[in-house]
């Protein structure tokens, strides 16, 4: 992904807190442009944030309210569902596909 989109991005968490209000397609939109790989049904909510130097994410994958993954490398399956408050920082993240947290 775009070194500078994560910047712009970990900046906002921290100070402004904007990204994290747009609705789901459009951060799914923003995130594609900027390099990663985002398959449909995708749903990030309200206040997520994923920063990563690498994102591939698989189809009808939906994430948590609160959800910060900060990773080099983040691939996670189809089918995927996070809850709550999750926050993951670490150089690598794989998670299968249908997996439940």
């Amino acid at each position: 992904m775009n070194k500078l989109f994560n910047k712009i991005i970990s900046f906002d968490r921290d100070n402004l807190g904007l990204f994290g209000i747009l609705p789901s397609f459009a951060k799914v939109f923003l995130y594609r442009i900027a390099g990663a790989r985002i398959e449909r049904g995708v749903f990030i909510p309200h206040m997520t944030y994923i920063i990563a130097e690498e994102m591939h994410i698989g189809e009808n994958t939906r994430f948590g309210k609160s959800s910060l993954f900060s990773a080099v490398e983040l691939k996670i399956g189809k089918y995927a569902k996070f809850e709550d408050d999750i926050s993951w920082r670490c150089r690598r993240i794989t998670v299968g596909d249908m997996f439940y947290c």
